[in-house]
């Protein structure tokens, strides 16, 4: 299902819609860096945020990883990294479409 919204969701996309102020986002990214996390905690790159779309992708994807990591059984990771690599080949050849035509 995330696959099919991802592929849909790029067949409208451009990047000019979609623009986003990267340095407004940046100094977001940065206060909160500082104000709510510890050094340790990783910032996810402000360049993602010039395609939303891989971001919305990227967010889901760990959100489900999130939700999963502590119930999940052993025999289920071999399905679990098969549907992944899948997902991922998808919107990989999503994303080369997009920048083919």
């Amino acid at each position: 299902m995330l696959n099919d919204l991802f592929e849909t969701s790029i067949q409208s996309f451009t990047l000019t819609s979609h623009a986003i102020n990267t340095s407004a986002a940046a100094s977001l990214l940065a206060g909160a860096a500082t104000d709510d996390q510890s050094e340790d905690e990783l910032i996810p790159p402000t360049s993602l945020l010039e395609f939303p779309l891989l971001a919305y992708y990227c967010n889901d994807i760990l959100a489900a990883m999130n939700e999963i990591r502590r119930t999940t059984p052993l025999a289920t990771i071999g399905p679990l990294t098969n549907a992944l690599n899948d997902s991922f080949q998808r919107v990989s050849n999503a994303i080369t479409k997009y920048f083919r035509y």
